[in-house]
């Protein structure tokens, strides 16, 4: 009896150890971590100019990304594959554009951005003041004596001009642009003659409107 009983103990102690030795025999996978997003769109838009926001995104556990929208506006595109907003309103686009978010995520978790608005609006109050020097040679080094014009050329992103207004009077040396959503823009000037040929552009000015 005393040696069976023995037996049966050591049985199941072993089959106990065995157990256990199993159930640690693996790591445990690390949580997902949820991704990051930020960025801060313009909420300001003049009829004509183009929009364009890309968030900064990234998944700390290193998870590609997809990325969607709620509250898109009608004159906008939007890319699943990196967040990017685009789009060029009119003026049939006139009006305020609310509760625009982004999401990010990783096929587990999802991360937001805040919301925010675009308005696409004609009645701003920024202004930006210009001045400039009158030519007075053409590019062969004559003398310049048939200035009619010039045109001011200006938008959001340097290089990049989608707005123009034209100056018809030749004696003008500056000039304030208004109508302007709070941003940086950037201002180059041209010179045209009365044959219509227009010159360069002049040296980029950028002014910040608030």
């Amino acid at each position: 009896m005393v040696g069976k009983s023995l037996k049966r103990v050591f049985v199941l102690l072993c089959a106990t150890s065995v157990l256990v030795a199993c159930g640690h025999g693996g790591e445990e996978e690390a949580p997902n971590k949820a991704p990051l997003i930020s960025g801060e769109p313009e909420e300001c838009i003049l009829p004509g100019g183009f929009y364009d926001f890309l968030p900064t995104a990234s998944d700390p556990d290193g998870d590609p990304l997809s990325f969607g929208i709620s509250g898109k506006p009608v004159w906008a595109e939007f890319s699943s594959a990196n967040g990017r907003l685009t789009g060029t309103p009119t003026d049939a686009d006139v009006g305020i554009y609310t509760d625009i978010r982004i999401r990010a995520s990783d096929g587990e978790d999802t991360a937001y951005l805040s919301s925010f608005s675009i308005d696409v609006a004609q009645a701003v109050n920024g202004q930006a003041s210009l001045s400039w020097t009158p030519p007075i040679t053409n590019t062969d080094g004559s003398t310049l004596t048939d200035l009619d014009a010039y045109n001011i050329y200006f938008g959001t992103e340097e290089h990049q001009y989608p707005f123009e207004v034209r100056v018809n009077n030749p004696g003008v040396a500056d000039f304030i642009v208004d109508r302007l959503c709070p941003n940086i823009y950037y201002f180059a000037v041209t010179a045209i003659n009365a044959q219509g040929v227009e010159s360069d552009l002049s040296n980029i000015t950028t002014i910040v409107v608030l």
